[in-house]
């Protein structure tokens, strides 16, 4: 293969990769005038912060401060240096990584992860080739076949089978290039004190668990034939696998999620695939564990509504009330989908069809509503010491709502069940109000103390860096009003002196391929004055017009800068008399020059 250009090649991928197809993967974009806005992608947060510019090709996220190009955001969110973000943008784009880049990628850290998402997309096929084609596959072909389940699912989902022998992967990799040592750091292997090594998976239908960019990262597996053991057993975590980070078909589901605004929440795995074999495409699962803050700030990031379906028993009853809370603590609008006694959605759905399941789905109770029918039936609403134990338990429920139209209209249900005022219920409510938003305007007040755009560098200096990645013509007439020499004199010009520089090198100016010029600092105090509303294309000006009003304002920070070095000098006796009259001189006749 000829060897190729890097800047090339990195300007081919940024080309392949629209900034906003690649943000919607991990978040809901909505059009906010000449940009799109989404909640946070990096910090919790309840207001969005977060915009893409599709015209710069660039994203801001005040919540973390983040910001920058395509690259950048692959490198914040999926924590990869520059060469890990290429890599992966040019895979997603389905372009070849150059071999001769190579020795560009210097990360340990990253090289293990690259290894491990390549093993385990391998296994996966592997496994599923198993299932599908192979004689040996027959136990689990029988399994689904008793559980109903037809072949094509099983083949979208990726379903796999781990055949039942001790060593039927470790055989399987000693046949492929650079698999075989990389088994027992992705943990599908496990080595005993003697040091022997032996699969982890034996006689199990495997599911595949993916990330939410639809990279296989672990495995779960269900035991159907063989030694006895855990009914499912799941891929120890790794560097590229948290199991309280993933939920379970959320790659598959999350477009159809983003469209309607809500998801199913369900607990295992066979339950999401009969789901999704049923038409009800925005289930999730939580794969037989309890919910965890990351993952309800996934589901926000996707949808405002999430009806909790969970086993019809008491365990998956306390489960779904743990859930709920978690997702209350989110903003999230739950409804509980109550299955009949004994049920969960895959033998609901098996036994008495789709129509079923939509029943329950059409009955299921806002949070606060089953909450409260609990309630009542622990206490009773007819005494007096009943009463205030319910108001005492819904007060605390409801003052986590932070929409008030929702917070309302649950009081106004409270008060009546209880036969007490909307006021009375209301002062409860206020006497556990703790004033949990006070830390959190601290917290919002420092964040943005610390992004504010124009602290570090001065606006005039970002204003004309703004101006000059817009109107990229004007930069020759800058620079020969203010060139490198005059601007040295500014404080932080050699962000401008760094894109008279680019300009000169490449004949043209993106402003994504100049700000991967800059360090993370310069990149995100740039990226943030981009970003601010002041900064959309003046009304009334010409382009030419704002660039007098720019250079005037140049011209003034310099000539402050120059007065003050020459006052500070001449107090400390550097500069002669006559030093000192050349250097007026130099202040007025770049004066002249604007005039």
């Amino acid at each position: 293969m000829d060897k190729v250009d890097f800047k090339e090649f990195i300007e081919k991928v940024r080309q392949a990769n629209d900034i906003v197809e690649v943000v919607s993967e991990y978040v809901v974009l909505k059009r906010a005038g000449s940009k799109f806005k989404s909640l946070s992608p990096f910090k919790k947060e309840k207001t969005p912060s977060f915009f893409v510019d599709p015209q710069k090709q660039l994203f801001k996220c005040f919540s973390s401060g983040y910001g920058g190009t395509v690259f950048d955001f692959i490198m914040y969110y999926e924590k990869l240096d520059f060469i890990g973000a290429l890599k992966h943008l040019a895979r997603r784009a389905g372009l070849s990584f150059p071999s001769s880049f190579r020795y560009e990628e210097q990360n340990e850290s990253l090289r293990q992860k690259q290894k491990l998402w390549e093993l385990h997309e391998a296994v996966a096929e592997y496994w599923t080739k198993i299932l599908v084609d192979e004689p040996s596959g027959e136990p689990a072909r029988a399994y689904l076949k008793e559980r109903n389940i037809d072949l094509c699912i099983a083949k979208e989902f990726g379903l796999g089978y781990a055949l039942n022998s001790w060593d039927g992967l470790l055989r399987w990799a000693s046949t492929k290039k650079g698999l075989l040592e990389m088994l027992e750091p992705a943990g599908l292997v496990i080595r005993t004190e003697h040091s022997k090594i032996y699969d982890r998976f034996r006689g199990r239908l495997m599911f595949r668990i993916t990330d939410e960019a639809g990279k296989v990262v672990g495995f779960s597996g269900r035991l159907i034939e063989g030694e006895q053991g855990p009914k499912y057993l799941n891929s120890p975590e790794s560097p590229i696998f948290t199991k309280g980070k993933i939920l379970y078909g959320f790659h598959k589901a999350k477009r159809a999620i983003a469209e309607t605004g809500k998801a199913i929440l369900c607990e295992g795995h066979i339950d999401l695939i009969r789901l999704h074999a049923a038409g009800f495409s925005t289930a999730v699962a939580t794969q037989g564990t309890a919910l965890t803050e990351h993952q309800a700030g996934l589901l926000k990031r996707f949808c405002s509504e999430v009806f909790v379906a969970y086993d019809g028993d008491r365990a998956g009853e306390e489960a779904a009330l743990r859930a709920s809370e978690i997702l209350l603590a989110e903003g999230l609008e739950i409804k509980i989908a109550q299955l009949p006694p004994g049920e969960d959605p895959d033998s609901l759905i098996s036994k008495k069809g789709r129509e079923a399941f939509e029943k329950v789905l059409e009955e299921a109770l806002p949070y606060p509503s089953f909450v409260l029918n609990k309630a009542c039936l622990e206490y009773s609403p007819q005494q007096a010491f009943g009463k205030s134990k319910i108001a005492e338990k819904m007060a605390g429920l409801l003052i986590k709502i932070s929409d008030p139209v929702r917070r309302h209209t649950a009081s106004l249900e409270v008060a009546a069940r209880l036969g007490i005022s909307l006021e009375i219920f209301e002062q409860k409510m206020a006497q556990l109000d703790t004033a949990n938003k006070r830390p959190e305007e601290l917290n919002r007040k420092e964040d943005q103390e610390k992004q504010s755009w124009g602290e570090k560098i001065p606006p005039v200096i970002l204003e004309s860096l703004w101006f000059l990645m817009e109107y990229p013509q004007f930069i020759a007439h800058f620079k020969e009003t203010f060139p490198a020499g005059v601007l040295s004199a500014m404080p932080a010009a050699e962000l401008l002196i760094r894109l008279y520089d680019f300009e000169e090198a490449q004949k043209t100016v993106s402003i994504s391929s100049f700000l991967e010029t800059l360090s993370q600092e310069q990149k995100g105090i740039v990226v943030s004055f981009m970003f601010h509303p002041l900064q959309e294309k003046p009304e009334g000006y010409t382009p030419e017009e704002h660039c007098r009003i720019l250079q005037e304002g140049l011209f003034l920070l310099w000539r402050q800068k120059c007065l003050e070095r020459i006052k500070l000098q001449s107090q400390s006796g550097i500069l002669s008399g006559q030093e000192i009259s050349a250097k007026l001189k130099e202040i007025v006749d770049l004066a002249r020059k604007l005039l």
